[in-house]
């Protein structure tokens, strides 16, 4: 069985991100697709190209597992309906991996339904549970596993409104009984 790898690259990946935007610069991209959305008083393009060439990776360990970088760049326009202008905000994100299967049309797909399935965790863990403003230090990696485990539960049995939801159990523990898939 083989696994595709598909790694965002951030800034706490310094040699690797600088390889990687060397490899932009230097290097012609051998696939690029473009999208535009219009929509709720905003426009957003996105460009997504690949590089086939990594020669460039200088991390041995990387270099024996890349074979593509992709680079996304986001061009974002939202209407201010008050001071009655466009505003814009651009954002590139890179990305390496270790299949040359895709092409930039489905890598595009691809990391945009991972970018919802983020964004909808990552807004439900800090608006319902908090976790941006949670003062643990010691083993936040624990709690942030516990999280993931109360969120998992709830959208196991369809919970619409998980706020709700974490209200109604921690006022009633007789509640959590519910979720008979966990105490069985």
């Amino acid at each position: 069985m083989h696994n595709d790898l598909l790694v965002q690259v951030k800034g706490n990946q310094k040699e690797l991100l600088t390889d990687c935007k060397l490899t932009i610069q230097c290097k012609k991209a051998n696939d690029i697709y473009q999208t535009e959305e219009k929509g709720h008083g905003r426009i957003e393009k996105r460009e997504t190209k690949i590089y086939k060439d990594t020669s460039l990776i200088s991390d041995l360990i990387w270099q024996g597992l890349l074979v593509m970088i992709i680079v996304v760049n986001r061009i974002r326009m939202v209407y201010d309906t008050r001071q009655k202008e466009w505003k814009t905000s651009t954002e590139t994100s890179y990305y390496v991996c270790n299949n040359k299967k895709y092409s930039a049309e489905e890598f595009s797909g691809i990391i945009r339904n991972h970018w919802s399935i983020e964004n909808s965790n990552h807004y439900v863990k800090d608006v319902s549970m908090g976790e941006d403003s949670s003062k643990i230090k010691k083993k936040a990696g624990v709690m942030a596993r516990v999280r993931s485990i109360v969120l998992n539960i709830l959208r196991a049995d369809n919970t619409d409104n998980i706020n709700q939801v974490l209200y109604r159990n921690s006022v009633n523990f007789d509640r959590l009984y519910q979720y008979k898939f966990v105490f069985d």
